[in-house]
This record gives structure tokens, C-alpha cells and sequence, in this order.
């Protein structure tokens, strides 16, 4: 054979291993690309579903959520000014055993339970609606409901804020009438359990005539007032604890109630703060709880007269019980 005839078939033998490679390896591209496509496909395909479950959550959460804010907004504005008023009403001497503001079930007892009370109706009525919702996909939403979770569950953890140091003596499960009129700091309730608390929050709701949630509502002060003065009502017997909560209420003879009352006024301020804030304003956004300065503490000043308490015992201790109470539960909401 030739030498010319071994070069062409080494060249036609190479030309077809070129040939085989460059097929195999275009064939395998080809189905690399396909992968690779199918790939991509998929996942903007799960980064389409995500973004449009998240845009109808969020249009879901906003519709369920927005108003009832809107009015927990409102409701919480009578209750931070009925704690500022309690301080100021104990400074003039109006609050007290027997002769005070609270110790008969005028308008100010009434209006004192109302205001009180009634921002927890929102609580409720949102707590309802969680299974329709989904609160992660707004963090600020998120923040919000869980400082009003925790206004309603402060009134049940009496106990917690008496042994927070300094602690205060209390066994609120006497029921020797001598021991609650001499030592009414020891032995009065100045909590709710949360069965009583959840009775007398529902008794407000005034359900819609459909018996949607979308259409319940809290009652106004008049429908309360009256329903609280109506022998037997639903409202009546479920008020009566409390009424006993706060019936000749003073900071110097509740102070495990006071204690409860200083928790909420913040958490109610920072429900403010969040409701206002601004996206870019992460720090306020998510993070919305503080203490107020000492040097602004004068509005929770409760003496008639100096003598009556110390200033560590009114301007510092509360706060500080505060202070470590949302430590303990809400330190990633605390600025």
C-alpha cells in the first residue's frame, strides 16, 4: 500500500473521529443547555409563585389587618392617657380607699375598665383571623400584633411582676377579708386569669349579623355603659373581676398592678411608633420598644407628696421591671 494511500485513510479515520466528537460533545451541550434551561425555567418559575403569593399575603394581611389597626390605634390613645391620668389623679389625691375616683363605679371606674380593656377586642378579633393570614410576609404587621398579644397576656402575669427584683410580697388566693382590708398590697388580685380576662374581652365584641369577623366590632363606651349597668348582662358578670381589679386602685397599694400598668403604656407607645415608622426606618420598623427617659418620667409621678414614696420607688423600679419583663420576651422588638 501506497504511502499516499495510509495518509487519506489516516485523514478519513481521523475526519470521522473529529466528526463522532464533535457530535457527542454538541449533543451533550445540547442537552447541558436543555438542563441548564429547564433549570432557569424552574426556578423563575418558583420565583414568579413566590413573588405572587407574596403580593396576594400581603394584600390578603393588609385587608384583614389595616383597619383593626387603624382602630387599635385610637383605642390605644385612651389607654395611655388613662395610665398618665391615673398618676395624676393618685398626685392630687383623688385616688384612694373610699373617697377616690375609683372607689365608687362612677363614670371615671367605667371609663377606667373600658379603656382598659377594650384595645384587647382587636387582639381578639385579629387572633381570629390568623388562620387567613399570614403574618411573616410583613415583619412590621408581625411586630405590631405581637406588642398587643403581649398588652393582653401583662394582665395575667401578676405573679411574674411581683418577683421581678424588687420583689414584692403577694398572695392573691387569701380569702380572709381581714388580711385583703389591712394589706391590700399583698393580698389583693391585681391580675386576671386568662379565662376571665378572655370573658370579659368577648363580652365586648358585638358580633355581625352574618357572624362574620370582617363585620364584628368592639361596642362603643355608651353600649358598654349601658350593658355594665344592665342586672345580669353578659357584660356585667363578666367585668365584675375587672372591676375588682381596679375598684380603690392606687400605685401605692397595687404596685404589682402599677407594675402591669407601666408594662402596657410602653408597649402601647412602641404599637405607635411601629404604626408610624417608615420602611427605611429599620431601627423604629422592627424594632420599636423603649423605656422612656428617666428624665421624662414626671408624668408617672403618682405622690401627693414626697413622703409618700421614695423617687427610686416611682421613677426607677417600674421601669426597670419593665425593662427586664420585655428582655425576657421581647428583647428582638427592644431598640
Amino acid at each position: 500500500m501506497s504511502v499516499e494511500i495510509v495518509l487519506s485513510v489516516i485523514a478519513i479515520i481521523g475526519s470521522v473521529i473529529v466528526a463522532l466528537i464533535t457530535h457527542f460533545s454538541t449533543k451533550k451541550n445540547q442537552e447541558s443547555i436543555t438542563l441548564l434551561n429547564s433549570k432557569l425555567e424552574e426556578k423563575k418559575a418558583e420565583k414568579d409563585a413566590r413573588r405572587d403569593y407574596l403580593y396576594d399575603a400581603r394584600k390578603r394581611l393588609y385587608e384583614e389587618c389595616e383597619p383593626l389597626f387603624f382602630l387599635l390605634n385610637e383605642m390605644s390613645e385612651r389607654a395611655i392617657h388613662r395610665v398618665y391620668s391615673l398618676a395624676r389623679t393618685a398626685r392630687k389625691g383623688n385616688l384612694g380607699k373610699s373617697s377616690g375616683w375609683l372607689s365608687s363605679r362612677g363614670y371615671y371606674f367605667k371609663s377606667t375598665l373600658y379603656n382598659m380593656i377594650s384595645p384587647l377586642t382587636i387582639f381578639k378579633l385579629m387572633q381570629k383571623r390568623l388562620t387567613l393570614v399570614d403574618l411573616s410576609v410583613d415583619p412590621n404587621v408581625k411586630t405590631r400584633y405581637e406588642l398587643i398579644k403581649y398588652v393582653y397576656l401583662s394582665f395575667t402575669n401578676d405573679y411574674t411582676m411581683a418577683g421581678v427584683e424588687p420583689k414584692i410580697e403577694y398572695d392573691p388566693n387569701s380569702r380572709n377579708s381581714e388580711k385583703i382590708e389591712q394589706n391590700p398590697t399583698k393580698y389583693w388580685p391585681q391580675g386576671i386569669y386568662a379565662g376571665r380576662l378572655d370573658n370579659a374581652i368577648e363580652s365586648l365584641i358585638i358580633e355581625g349579623s352574618d357572624k362574620s369577623d370582617n363585620l364584628s366590632r368592639c361596642m362603643s363606651y355608651g353600649e358598654f355603659e349601658n350593658e355594665l349597668m344592665k342586672k345580669g348582662s353578659k357584660v356585667q358578670e363578666a367585668f365584675y373581676t375587672v372591676g375588682e381589679l381596679f375598684l380603690n386602685f392606687h400605685p401605692k397599694t397595687r404596685p404589682v398592678l402599677w407594675r402591669i400598668l407601666i408594662v402596657q403604656i410602653h408597649l402601647y407607645l412602641a404599637l405607635a411608633r411601629a404604626c408610624e415608622a417608615k420602611e427605611s426606618n429599620i431601627t423604629t420598623f422592627l424594632k420599636p420598644l423603649k423605656l422612656t427617659p428617666k428624665d421624662k418620667r414626671d408624668e408617672f409621678d403618682w405622690r401627693s407628696s414626697e413622703n409618700e414614696a421614695s423617687e427610686e420607688e416611682v421613677f426607677v423600679e417600674p421601669f426597670e421591671v419593665a425593662k427586664k419583663y420585655y428582655e425576657q420576651r421581647l428583647r428582638q422588638y427592644l431598640a
